[in-house]
């Protein structure tokens, strides 16, 4: 994104930053479309969703990789809620897109075909005063028009990659997990998390990171914002979620995203709770450890051939210190939860499959 030249970044700044043209957009794909949209209330579409860091990344890609999923990609950029009607119009101009190290500077790679979190736009388009506030993201539930446009959004993004499922990594997805199933009944949602001192550190360090590409870059900021990009950065907003009372404000302390990581979790146990069959947390840290195993397991739950599993490694870095013990102690407590469930569920499927 910092590398876009001028042209480039008019063009995000048409196709992103205005509603009413976003909004049209979405009525031309829908009736250019019109005729080939089919109905999803009965497709295993998949969604993959937690707090980012978790491993969201890697987790979509190597599902994506089993070539059974229709996501977005770079490619549908800018203009993300036409996909059909902009590889029409860009495909004699279309270049070729050299893999390189997304913002992130993690190692991941990126190019026009690499899918990435950019559904989010539908949802700021029709949902934003619902859930986006001035220094938080709120849980919300959507109206039945809002519910059947997406269903349509989604059936024209298989359209555009021909197959019958979707798959969708986004992290603002913890929000809507009701207007989710509502729209699509049959669809499972994935929660990615690591563990917590881990993890909020990784936070900590991304937002250190983006801070500085913010401040020396405007066009940054306000790209990450037109994709609903919260998470860290000048533009950070935490999810409101739960009833909890935060002690922490200062977000370049460990102590804040550890308390992040908590609200998150505590309130997707209970997302959990209520959609048992829909649901299903996905330990890192097991997925390092057992990988096969678990691949196994996870692709016989999600109804795909067995693909190749994620090259996964679980990296241990220095973190600061953590001088709340009763906060560590709440973490804890809810990673080994969401540990004995993750296990719970794909271990005694893969002693299934092995009967």
């Amino acid at each position: 994104m910092s590398d876009y030249n001028a042209l480039q970044r008019m063009l995000h700044y048409v196709a992103l930053a205005n509603t009413s043209i976003l909004e049209a957009t979405l009525d031309a794909e829908l009736a250019f479309c019109k005729s080939r949209l089919k109905d999803q209330s009965l497709p295993k579409h998949v969604f993959v969703s937690g707090l980012a860091r978790g491993g969201t990344t890697i987790l979509m890609r190597s599902l994506y990789e089993s070539r059974q999923f229709s996501s977005l990609t770079y490619a549908d950029m800018p203009f993300v809620l036409a996909p059909n009607i902009w590889f029409k119009i860009s495909a004699k101009s279309r270049k070729q897109m050299a893999a390189k190290e997304r913002a992130h500077g993690d190692g991941i790679l990126v190019d026009f075909n690499s899918p990435e979190a950019l559904d989010e736009v539908f949802w700021r388009t029709f949902s934003r005063k619902q859930y986006v506030h001035k220094k938080y993201l709120l849980p919300h539930d959507c109206n039945d028009e809002i519910i059947d446009k997406y269903r349509k959004y989604i059936a024209a993004v298989l359209i555009r990659y021909a197959t019958d499922r979707y798959l969708s990594k986004n992290n603002n997805n913890i929000l809507r997990f009701g207007s989710i199933f509502r729209a699509l009944p049959n669809a499972m949602i994935l929660v990615p998390f690591r563990d917590p001192v881990q993890h909020a550190n990784s936070l900590l360090t991304q937002h250190a990171l983006f801070n500085k590409k913010q401040s020396e870059d405007r066009f940054v900021r306000r790209y990450m914002s037109w994709l609903g990009h919260y998470e860290f950065g000048l533009s950070h907003k935490p999810f409101k979620v739960g009833e909890n009372q935060d002690t922490y404000s200062d977000t370049e302390k460990i102590e804040y995203w550890l308390q992040q990581w908590r609200n998150v979790y505590r309130f997707l146990l209970k997302e959990n709770d209520a959609y048992p069959e829909n649901t299903l947390p996905i330990s890192y840290e097991l997925l390092c450890s057992e990988t096969e195993t678990l691949w196994r397991a996870l692709c016989k739950i999600l109804d795909i051939d067995n693909s190749q599993p994620p090259a996964m490694k679980e990296k241990i870095r220095e973190t600061p210190p953590v001088v709340d013990n009763e906060l560590l102690a709440e973490v804890q407590d809810i990673y080994e939860e969401l540990t004995r469930r993750c296990g719970k569920a794909l271990m005694s499927e893969n002693r299934s499959t092995e009967v």
